[in-house]
């Protein structure tokens, strides 16, 4: 089942007798997930199970739902303003790694890219990856990938992406949804970064502010756009965004909301012929890239088009087949309540803020 038929599923999307079938069995399961993540979350809190505090100031950076918030652009802002704020320190990305097949770990790839002066270190031992950054490679600070579920190892701030689109995960747990905890687990965090918060109206982002306001209090929330800056291909060569427009495009790609990629791709005034949608880090195989070719030269497309971080992980010969592959290069831009975020990552650089 890939992404797309995964979300119509648990968005009841998709009626029919065997989609709320394979529904009603999904929300049996998640009562036992909940049960479990409840019980681990209690033994935290209480003590029973034991957690580690870095000697250096830590930030997370992480999702309460499963895939697709634009966490890793997020996680490579907060980066670039930590390394102005310390330009003189070493810091290092804390990862556990996903494997996307056999072609390699695509969201460390991407990450060491976009910083490519910070060490990137991938361990899904977050504590031995902390202490390896520390004492190997001299952090000074770390960012956590992906840890706000990881409880053993203690941080200063934790720094929640939600999705404007769909912020809740449709209001039920794995893999009934896709919440990865109940959404009171963010009592855990300080902060809150809407991505995509100019995909939805105004009335929505007062809706979900108004939410987590009765929430918790306390919750710094800003508001995030993810930008699209060019296209490149797979020789690293740059194009400008007006290219798309009005060419013809098959548009693939394997992440958690594949349907905000096809839509940034429509407003930059692309034609999207058709769209492929893999799993959640998929890297595509020889033959996955030759239906995909077979499929962009019976529709007559004039590109093939995917994301920075599913082009990472394409075979070699991509660059080599008749019609041209390029990337979507895209950053984000926090357009409400920066001030506020940036005082709260200046205090967990100070250390002033009580570990979590």
């Amino acid at each position: 089942m890939n992404e797309q038929t995964f979300r119509d599923i648990v968005s009841r999307q998709r009626r029919d007798l065997a989609a709320t079938l394979l529904l009603a069995g999904l929300i049996v399961l998640s009562r036992f997930y909940e049960l479990a993540i409840s019980l681990r979350n209690l033994a935290y809190r209480r003590g029973w199970l034991k957690s580690f505090l870095p000697p250096v100031p830590t930030i997370c950076v992480g999702n309460l739902t499963t895939g697709g918030t634009g966490k890793t652009p997020l996680v490579a802002w907060l980066c670039q303003q930590l390394l102005e704020r310390c330009p003189d320190q070493r810091g290092a990305i804390l990862t556990r790694g996903y494997r996307s097949g056999s072609q390699g770990l695509d969201e460390p790839a991407l990450l060491a890219q976009q910083c490519p002066t910070l060490e990137v270190v991938i361990n899904p031992d977050r504590v031995a990856g902390a202490q390896t950054a520390v004492s190997q490679h001299e952090a000074q600070w770390l960012v956590m990938d992906d840890g706000l579920q990881h409880r053993r190892l203690r941080r200063h701030l934790n720094i929640v992406a939600m999705d404007a689109t769909c912020p809740y995960g449709y209001g039920r747990l794995l893999p009934a949804g896709l919440l990865r905890e109940p959404i009171n687990e963010l009592r855990r965090a300080q902060a809150v970064v809407l991505t995509r918060a100019d995909q939805v109206t105004p009335q929505e982002i007062w809706e979900i502010r108004h939410n987590l306001d009765k929430l918790t209090s306390n919750l710094v929330v800003a508001e995030a756009s993810h930008v699209p800056q060019r296209i490149v291909d797979l020789a690293g060569r740059e194009q400008p965004l007006e290219n798309l427009a009005g060419r013809k495009i098959l548009a693939f790609c394997g992440i958690g909301n594949p349907q905000a990629f096809y839509r940034t791709l429509a407003d930059l005034k692309a034609e999207v012929i058709d769209t492929h949608s893999f799993s959640d880090h998929h890297a595509c195989s020889e033959q996955d890239l030759n239906d995909l070719m077979a499929q962009a030269q019976r529709q007559q497309a004039d590109l093939l088009v995917t994301t920075q971080k599913n082009a990472l992980t394409l075979p070699k010969f991509a660059a080599e087949l008749p019609v041209q592959i390029v990337y979507l290069e895209v950053t984000i831009e926090i357009t409400a309540g920066r001030d506020d975020l940036l005082q709260l990552i200046e205090k967990a650089l100070a250390s002033t803020i009580c570990p979590l």
